[in-house]
């Protein structure tokens, strides 16, 4: 098949590829019949000829030339002791018999009909069979010529038509949220289990068992029950609300949306039961539907693959049905897919919460609360149930007979999942008291603010969580709503178990900070780390024991993480890879940090005009000390390391407690500015910043600090651009082009190695190009030798020490 995927499409001369294919065959072997069947007589041939004409070609290709001769001669003389002249002319007609008298088939015409319609196996837009005339009827039994000739075709014509374009078979693959390895289904096998938010590949394999070229425009639709009624495009957008299915971009592997092709050493089945059987170059879809146009010659078979899943809509334990179209019209065939979801996860209360109790019997509620036995109809007064906290929170410590739990839940006319009492989303109940008139904290005028911009995933850019848009969320206790899944959300109760939640502060520890009271109760993912670089064992929990057990549930490889679609500054990264202790360096989240020398402790000690938080070397840190409200920290006032800081909806991007310029490059001579690095300077001292005297300082290993951020305006790069931007960069120096990755050096880009002091060069920084051989390619620090070679800002940097 003489044919090449284009930018997706399938694109083939029908005229070429009828003469030639070359779909990993060569040329030849068939190509004497196609050339053949392309011929078209100037005028219609006697009876006899033809018959002579299609004996010669079916006895030269399937049988030796001597045998093929004795046929001819044979059936210009029926009679079997007839023996052949030596001149004879397989054209001529056959002599008469004076034993056997010609068939009716074999008399010519006397008077041809010039506007008769060739026989079949010369019209190129026909079916490849043989025959006289374009019927069903079969040839000529070969058995009636002479004892000597073959005694049968070794190539019979079909006894039945072609079945034309059709799917035939169907697997449905499994993606592992774990490692993203595909576990192929079963042929035509029904796919049982299926999960929400899960990632699957329904791949069909499709045949053109037609005499001629057919163009597929891929659509694949699905449908509810085995045989259903209707039929659904499948979308291809992330999701669509009350659909079950969508077609998804394969993150899992890698894949961004679109095609990728399926070489013919991958299909699945090597075979088809077509004429011909030319196997084609088969195409992957991710987050596209419908896909590409194809061209499938006669005879041609591929295998066609769409990543899909399953939203909050599906229904457990319902049956779908996924099959492939082209274009608006099904193709024909058995090969479609079943999906059936599995049942709902089980019910799991959180602390405080309990089934039902059956009178009378003791009811116990704890070591510290009473028992007490009842009756029903006795009179007597109903136990006390504490459901929260004995602190002074209103979300809690109510009796059975109090009709508190009203303010937020309704039982039999609730709009929204858990019995709340207003419609999703959720925020809504929440905002009722958490508006500043039921409560101290006003959330909701954070999120009206009109200093905080709107998300915008394009360009990595998050101002708030999304608490007040609609989602699929139903309860954290639910670990699938997390676990491999791209559609996070970020509900209140996902952070806050309102039930448990108590006003106590965040505490320090060795291993990390403790979840604060304000997360009491809400559940996380516990860490279990290994070697530098890897990924770490991820383990859903019920409560989260340390504050970034929270942050992992959503911020990990335990989720899928967003498509790493625009610049590696706008990369979605996993926070428990970065954050590993066992790292060359990291930020001290889970544990102390590596840089205990007495520079980077007095860096810690002293002072700057955003200064917030006075750590040690020794110090663990919380995510929410650099991810937090910058209303709550100010450093006129600064709150103790524990406060609650949470970031619901910051003006700063990345929710960051104070402003730090990490992307947008200085323009030339654009001058220092201490509040473009506003969130280094929460923790670190502003002196070895603007001190531009090179002597070795007592809070800096780095003396040129102060000069990159001040005396390289002037330099000889290129002007404006982003740290994403090859070798960009002409005025003074960003924090972020040598601290790049600021959690931890584990993803480096532009093949750097891991290394210590958060040591990282932006995309911008390139490798050195000057004039020494020696170090032309190397893009490094080297914290041994105390130099760095590579090109920045229009400079080559040759092992310059400092």
């Amino acid at each position: 098949m003489a044919a090449a995927l284009d930018g997706g499409h399938r694109t083939s001369n029908p005229s070429e590829d009828q003469m030639t294919r070359t779909s990993g065959r060569p040329a030849g072997g068939g190509g004497r019949f196609i050339i053949f069947g392309r011929l078209r007589p100037s005028r219609p041939p006697q009876a006899f000829q033809v018959v002579g004409s299609l004996l010669v070609v079916f006895l030269l290709a399937f049988t030796s030339i001597v045998p093929a001769a004795r046929a001819i001669d044979a059936s210009l003389d029926p009679s079997p002791s007839a023996t052949p002249g030596p001149s004879a002319d397989p054209s001529a007609p056959p002599a008469p018999s004076a034993t056997a008298e010609p068939t009716a088939s074999l008399t010519p015409d006397p008077t041809p009909d010039p506007t008769a319609v060739p026989s079949a196996s010369l019209d190129p837009g026909a079916s490849p069979s043989p025959g006289p005339a374009p019927t069903d009827s079969p040839p000529p039994d070969p058995t009636a010529v002479p004892t000597d000739s073959p005694p049968s075709d070794p190539t019979p014509a079909p006894t039945t038509a072609p079945l034309g374009l059709h799917v035939d078979h169907a697997w449905v693959d499994t993606v592992d949220t774990r490692t993203a390895a595909i576990e192929p289904g079963a042929l035509d096998g029904a796919a049982t289990g299926f999960d929400r938010g899960r990632q699957y590949i329904v791949r069909f394999r499709v045949v053109n068992d037609a005499p001629g070229p057919a163009i597929i425009d891929p659509v694949v639709e699905f449908g509810r029950g085995v045989i259903p009624s209707t039929w659904v495009v499948l979308p291809a957008v992330d999701p669509v609300r009350g659909l079950p299915y969508y077609s998804a971009s394969n993150v899992r592997r890698g894949e961004p949306p679109g095609v990728t092709s399926i070489a013919i050493g991958d299909l699945r089945l090597a075979t088809s039961p077509a004429a011909a059987a030319l196997p084609a170059t088969g195409v992957a879809h991710a987050g596209v539907n419908p896909g590409p146009r194809i061209v499938l010659q006669a005879g041609e078979f591929t295998e066609l693959s769409f990543t899909i899943r399953a939203t909050a809509d599906a229904d457990w334990l319902a049956t779908y049905t996924v099959r492939l179209a082209n274009g608006v019209a099904p193709i024909a065939g058995e090969g479609v897919a079943t999906l059936t979801m599995r049942d709902s996860p089980p019910v799991i209360l959180s602390p405080g919460q309990r089934f039902g109790i059956d009178v009378p019997q003791p009811i116990s509620a704890g070591p510290s609360r009473a028992s007490v036995t009842g009756r029903a109809g006795s009179g007597l007064v109903a136990p006390l149930i504490t459901l929260g906290p004995t602190s002074g929170s209103p979300h809690g410590s109510y009796s059975l007979t109090t009709d508190a739990c009203a303010a937020c839940h309704s039982t039999h006319t609730a709009p929204s999942i858990t019995l709340i009492a207003r419609p999703a989303p959720q925020s809504n109940i929440c905002f009722t008291c958490h508006d500043g008139t039921g409560a101290s904290s006003n959330i909701a005028a954070q999120y009206s603010d009109p200093t905080v911009p709107a998300n915008n995933a394009s360009t990595g850019s998050y101002y708030a969580h999304p608490a007040t848009t609609l989602s699929s969320h139903a309860s954290d206790r639910d670990p699938n709503e997390f676990a491999g899944r791209l559609d996070r959300h970020a509900a209140c109760a996902d952070c806050h178990n309102p039930h448990v939640a108590d006003g106590s502060l965040a505490t320090e520890t060795t291993g990390g900070w403790l979840a604060s009271g304000a997360l009491k109760g809400a559940s996380g993912v516990a860490v279990v780390n290994g070697a530098a670089g890897t990924t770490p064992s991820l383990t859903w929990a019920s409560t989260s024991e340390f504050e970034y057990e929270l942050c992992f549930k959503c911020h990990s490889g335990f989720t899928q993480l967003k498509p790493q679609t625009a610049g590696p500054s706008t990369w979605a990264l996993d926070k428990s890879v970065e954050l590993n202790p066992n790292n060359l360096s990291y930020h001290p989240v889970e544990a102390p940090g590596t840089n205990t020398t007495v520079e980077m402790q007095a860096s810690l000690d002293g002072s700057s005009p955003y200064k917030l938080w006075n750590f040690s070397t020794g110090s663990t840190v919380r995510c929410v000390n650099c991810h937090g409200d910058s209303r709550l920290a100010t450093p006129g006032s600064p709150p103790v390391a524990g406060a609650r800081l949470a970031p619901h909806a910051v003006p700063n991007r990345g929710m960051l407690i104070a402003n730090l310029r990490d992307r947008a490059l200085k323009g030339p001579f654009e001058l220092y500015n201490a509040s473009d690095f506003a969130l280094c300077y929460v923790c670190h001292e502003e002196r070895p910043f603007v001190n531009l005297a090179l002597t070795a300082p007592i809070d800096t290993r780095f003396p040129p600090h102060a000069w990159h951020l001040n005396r390289i305006a002037a330099g000889i790069g290129p002007d404006g651009g982003t740290v994403d931007d090859d070798g960009a960069g002409r005025g003074n120096a960003l924090c972020a082009e040598c601290h790049f990755r600021t959690h931890g050096t584990t993803y480096p880009v532009d093949g750097q190695a891991p290394t210590t002091r958060l040591v990282n060069f932006a995309p911008d920084v390139q490798p050195y190009d000057g004039f020494n051989p020696l170090l032309v390619g190397k893009l490094e620090w080297n914290a041994a030798t105390a130099t760095c070679t590579l090109r920045c800002h229009g400079v080559n940097h040759a092992a310059w020490s400092y």
